[in-house]
Order: C-alpha cells, then structure tokens, then sequence
C-alpha cells in the first residue's frame, strides 16, 4: 500500500474506532462475567435450597410420620425447589455461553487493533524513510546547482 499523510490520517481514524470497539466489547465482557458471576451463585444458593428441602423430606420420613397434608406440602416445595434450580442452571449457563461470546469477540478485536498498530507502525516508517528520501534529494540538488553555478 502506498502511504501518504491523508492516506495515514484516515488509518488513524480507522484504528481509533477499532480501539473504541475494543473498549465498548471489554466493557460488555466485565457486564457478562459479572452477570454470569451472580448467575453462579444464585445457581448455588438454589442447589442450597433444594438440599435443605431434600433434608427436611428425609427428616419427615425418617421420624415416621405419615401426616399426608404434611407430606404433600414437603413434597411440593421440593419440587418448586427443584424447578428453580433447573431455571438457574439454565441461567447459568446462558451467561456463560454470553461470557464466551464477548470473550472471543474481545479477543477478535483485539487482534485487530494489533494489526492495525503494526500497519500503522509500517506506514509510519514508510512515510519517514520518504520524507528523508525527499530531504536528501532536495539536499542534493542544492549541493549540485551551487556546484555549477561557481
């Protein structure tokens, strides 16, 4: 690609929105890992809830008593517990499949912002050794036209 100081302040620009990108998806990967944190414990305090329910059914059953009413209601919030944990688990999932999305899309543009930084580090250079070709040359021929001008 030929470079010229338009052509490196449009790539400028350029990586300037890629940099914004990246920030903008870093900014959605800390949201997600967040949300995917709290996710997690809720998952937690739902298997929590459904071992203490688990716990009171054996209690009920392994003092022998037989109230159906009781033994309805136990079994019942059981199942509620149970249900929500699923409804977690799902959740909880969900915000890790999120995390990985936002993961990769960071990591994407990440490479992008690198790539552009080492084009712009070559057009740079280019547009340097150009500059200094030009100088030289300019040098050159002010040495020349007073070499003939004596």
């Amino acid at each position: 690609m030929k470079w010229s100081k338009p052509r490196h302040g449009m790539a400028l620009r350029l990586h300037a929105i890629e940099r914004a990108r990246r920030g903008a998806a870093e900014a959605a990967l800390a949201r997600a890992a967040e949300e995917a944190a709290r996710a997690g414990v809720a998952e937690q305090d739902a298997a929590d809830s459904v071992r203490a329910a688990e716990a009171a059914w054996v209690t009920r059953m392994a003092n022998g008593q037989l109230d159906l009413d009781i033994g309805r209601l136990l079994s019942r919030e059981l199942i509620e517990r149970e249900t929500e944990q699923l409804a977690a688990q799902a959740r909880a999932a969900e915000c890790k499949s999120l995390e990985e999305g936002a993961r990769s899309e960071v990591q994407a543009l990440d490479a992008a912002v690198r790539s552009g930084e080492r084009t712009l580090r070559k057009g740079r250079r280019q547009l340097s050794r150009k500059a200094e070709t030009a100088r030289e040359s300019a040098q050159s021929d002010l040495t020349s036209w007073r070499w003939f001008d004596r």
